[in-house]
């Protein structure tokens, strides 16, 4: 009996190609079926697998005009595997079977001389296999669920599991997530493209591969970069055509019918719907039951927008134009869909659509706003409205987080005519929207609006202008920060303003940075930061964690988010990364992982480098797959946004893993990066590098470089005081400190740590000192350090990072010194070593010598030719020699 079993894939398709890949890479013979729609990405997932199998890897291709001919399909299988006896056995089995009946009989022949060839293991990959002849199908299905003993390994793809097929294991794709489809857009159309119009592509491309990159090759380039509005709905090619067929196979005429009415526009009116025939309305409920309809509120629309414009465009342009004017006089008075009906039939204009838009999507209708928005931006560039409703869209568009939509509008907006204000306030919610899409701030607009707008509007200027100082300060670009708080105080200054919050607290977050006394000294009172605006609060509570003030920190971000509606979605994700960050510069990483999982999965998710970075931390906590990849993608986005401060937090986090695993070479560079921009930000609690690099200066047996640094280190924290650094100071201290005095120096550091201390500082002293006492040969207490400091690590919300605490992590070179001290024990008298047990056991001089009946002056000359005798220079040390010479 053949067991079988299917698995669903929805999304991701990198695990879908692991999946494959695992089954190539099996022990033991299996098979696999591949299913999906056409153009679901099945052939392209397939030669993936392909070009990673570790197992010598065939391809074949069935090709559609042998299809007529029986087993052209298993003889070009098996004759691509190249082993000549396969070839002869497959062509034999086509021979020796003239009909079905002896087919199945002939196919266990066939396994019989695969079993007796001995061949190597090798993984068959067949692209469409339901495209190949029946006989071909039934035989490869059969064969595939015997290959057990064979060598050979099927893996399959078709569009339906029909027959035999129908008994393998099989893997579904999917339709693609709106984060894949828009990276497979972005891939394919390449630098350049306008992420809006992307973003409309990939909410038309219905998560069909092929319908995707069809409709991206239709567009012109002006439309690509963005500087033309598209047609919507895009117009199916033939194989989108194919797709819906496919899709609609079986559905009535009366279906078909309600399915063309509602895909005339892109939202319908329910209660219209309703006033139709008896059979109608059955034929709706069966659409809706079916997942080709949805409704929201009043509002109907196709679920399926291949299937809207593939209905859209089969109607002829004069059906069309007729339909919209009967549709017009039925909805009446219902404005939303009455604006989509009148711009068809050419009564309408931009303002209708646009605020209809407006309806939808603030209805939660993102996919039919757009195309309402699309439609506006045409209307308009023929001339039929003014632009005052499409910049209120746009402005609605980027408050609410669909920045590159909203951003799009505003491209096609003419905003000559707007009042300074009003285009300083439209330019600060589109900059905020720039900023959080990717990082940067649009620096050449915002100082064109001030030279433009100035002297007619001083104070908007100045808003504008710390506005801007507050963008830089939040990634450390501590100069042009300072560049425009400056502006802004001379023109607040010529109006006779006082400065303005937000100017006050972004000044106090660049003293902060550049290591300066700052004057935001006193509790933060929850009351009076109700009202402020959400970019004041990010910089405050990124004021707050710099001064170790984690606790007000999370009020002020729980504030944030605590705003529900009130607070723009456009910040949401922001202030969740500000969130995360501050509890990792606390040392607890308990949510990284529960936020990074919970991150948007909308097309219109930041990818930008604080959430790479989020995503390379998270990865260090799971299974530290992907780490480096991530790390690479942070910092590649960082150095394009010209970010210092994610740039130092990459480098910082590559340089602690690497500290963990004791790989202290490739701790090196980055921590000596980081130490090259202690001249911007000299407070040591800015990068939190130095305690990492003196550790991996010892590490390396570079013992000058670790003290002359533990120096500056040293100076830097009495210029700069502050809790970490006194913690990380201590754990450097005693990295650096002599045998003799190790630990008492690590123990005084493990003992300066209070319970509302950072847990991460906390594990990291731990294991410092845990591989000292190792490399001293104290291993039970060596162990029993590691047991703590894996502990402290599980308590910081790092267990993984605890199972990279090791006993094996240990420098070589630490244990080599070790090792060079480790003499024999038969030098000694027997008088010695009776002081030396009870050394070995704790006791004090003066125990020793009452207990032994002698002088305390005979214990301490005895104690001295020992430590003559064993080269040790103190009782410790005398201690850790005796542990490792007993461990060896």
């Amino acid at each position: 009996m053949v067991e079988s079993r299917s698995t669903t894939v929805t999304g991701d398709r990198r695990s879908a190609i692991d999946a494959i890949t695992a089954v190539a890479a099996h022990g033991s013979e299996s098979s696999l079926l591949i299913l999906g729609e056409r153009g679901a990405g099945k052939s392209n997932a397939l030669m993936s697998a392909y070009t990673r199998s570790a197992i010598r890897p065939v391809l074949v291709r069935a090709n559609p005009a042998e299809a007529a001919v029986p087993l052209s399909g298993f003889s070009a299988v098996f004759s691509a595997v190249g082993d000549p006896q396969i070839t002869q056995a497959a062509a034999d089995l086509a021979i020796g079977a003239p009909d079905r009946t002896a087919l199945f009989g002939a196919a266990n022949e066939f396994l019989a001389r695969l079993r007796s060839l001995d061949l190597l293991p090798t993984v068959v990959f067949i692209d469409d296999v339901d495209r190949m002849d029946a006989d071909s199908r039934e035989i490869l299905g059969f064969i595939a669920g015997r290959v057990a003993g064979t060598g050979i390994r099927l893996i399959a793809s078709a569009t339906a599991a029909e027959g035999v097929l129908a008994g393998m294991t099989s893997l579904t794709l999917e339709p693609l997530t709106p984060l894949e489809s828009m990276e497979l857009l972005a891939a394919a159309s390449g630098p350049g493209a306008d992420e809006g119009t992307l973003q409309l592509i990939a909410q038309e491309g219905g998560g069909n591969a092929l319908a995707l990159v069809t409709a991206l090759r239709k567009i012109s380039g002006e439309q690509l970069a963005g500087r033309a509005p598209l047609e919507l709905p895009m117009r199916p090619g033939s194989a989108v055509k194919a797709i819906v067929a496919h899709r609609l196979a079986g559905r009535s005429e009366s279906e078909l019918e309600l399915l063309r009415a509602v895909a005339l526009s892109p939202v319908s009116d329910w209660d219209d719907l309703l006033e139709r025939s008896d059979d109608d309305v059955d034929a709706l409920e069966e659409l809706f039951d079916q997942g080709l309809l949805e409704r929201q509120d009043r509002f109907v629309s196709c679920a399926d927008p291949l299937v809207r414009s593939v209905l859209y465009w089969g109607i002829r342009h004069a059906d069309r134009r007729r339909m919209h004017e009967e549709m017009l006089e039925r909805v009446g008075g219902d404005d939303v869909v009455a604006a989509w009906h009148a711009d068809a039939a050419g009564h309408g204009g931009a303002a209708e659509l646009a605020r209809a838009a407006e309806v939808l999507f603030t209805a939660g209708l993102e996919r039919p706003a757009a195309e309402y928005a699309e439609r506006a931006l045409i209307a308009m560039e023929s001339g039929r409205s003014d632009a005052a409703a499409v910049i209120r869209l746009a402005q609605q568009l980027l408050k609410a987080g669909e920045a590159a939509l909203g951003q799009r509008l505003l491209y096609f907006a003419r905003m000559d005519d707007l009042a300074p204000a009003e285009a300083i306030g439209l330019l600060l919610t589109s900059a905020a929207a720039q900023f959080v899409r990717t990082g940067v701030a649009p620096d050449d607009d915002i100082s064109t609006a001030v030279d433009l707008h100035q002297h007619l509007d001083p104070v908007a200027s100045a808003k504008l202008l710390t506005f801007a100082a507050a963008l830089h300060a939040v990634r450390w670009r501590t100069d042009d920060a300072e560049y425009n708080l400056a502006r802004a105080s001379v023109l607040m200054e010529d109006a006779g303003l006082k400065p303005t919050s937000l100017w006050t607290v972004t000044t106090a977050l660049v003293d902060r940075l550049q290591g300066r006394t700052s004057s935001l000294t006193n509790p933060v009172d929850a009351t009076n930061l109700v009202r402020r605006p959400t970019v004041e609060l990010l910089v405050l509570a990124q004021f707050l964690s710099l001064q170790e003030r984690y606790t007000e920190a999370r009020r002020v971000i729980s504030l944030v988010l605590g705003r529900n509606r009130s607070v723009a979605p456009l910040w949401s994700d922001f202030v969740n990364l500000v969130g995360i960050e501050n509890d990792i510069r606390a040392g607890e990483l308990h949510r990284v992982l529960a936020v990074d999982a919970d991150w948007p999965t909308r097309a219109t998710a930041r990818y930008g480098s604080r959430r790479a970075l989020l995503r390379a931390t998270a990865a260090s906590l799971a299974d530290g797959a992907l780490v480096a990849d991530l790390l690479d993608v942070s910092h590649s986005h960082a150095t394009a946004e010209h970010n210092p401060e994610v740039i130092a937090r990459a480098l910082s986090l590559r340089a602690t893993l690497a500290v963990l695993g004791a790989r202290f070479d490739d701790a090196l560079e980055p921590l000596e990066w980081l130490e090259s921009l202690v001249v911007n930000y000299p407070d040591p609690n800015m990068l939190r590098h130095r305690a990492d690099l003196v550790e991996t200066y010892a590490g390396l047996d570079r013992m000058n470089d670790a003290r002359g640094l533990l120096a500056k280190f040293e100076q830097s924290v009495t210029q700069h005081p502050s809790r970490w650094a006194t913690l990380a100071l201590a754990r450097a201290r005693a990295i650096v400190s002599s045998d003799l005095e190790a630990v008492s120096a690590f123990r005084a550091a493990v003992r300066e740590f209070q319970p509302q201390d950072s847990p991460l500082e906390y594990a990291r002293t731990l294991l410092a000192y845990a591989r000292r006492l190792q490399s001293l040969g104290v291993a039970a207490e060596a162990e029993r350090t590691y047991a703590a400091a894996r502990a402290a690590f599980e308590a910081a919300g790092a267990p993984r990072w605890a199972s990279l605490v090791t006993a094996a992590s240990v420098p070589a070179t630490a244990v080599r010194r070790v090792q060079a001290v480790v003499p024999t024990l038969a030098a000694l008298t027997d008088e010695e070593r009776e002081i030396v047990e009870r050394v070995r056991l704790g006791h004090r001089n003066g125990e020793i010598a009452a207990a032994l009946f002698i002088s305390l002056r005979t214990v301490e000359l005895r104690l001295t030719r020992v430590y003559r005798k064993l080269g040790v220079k103190s009782r410790a040390h005398l201690v850790a020699v005796l542990s490792a010479s007993q461990s060896a």
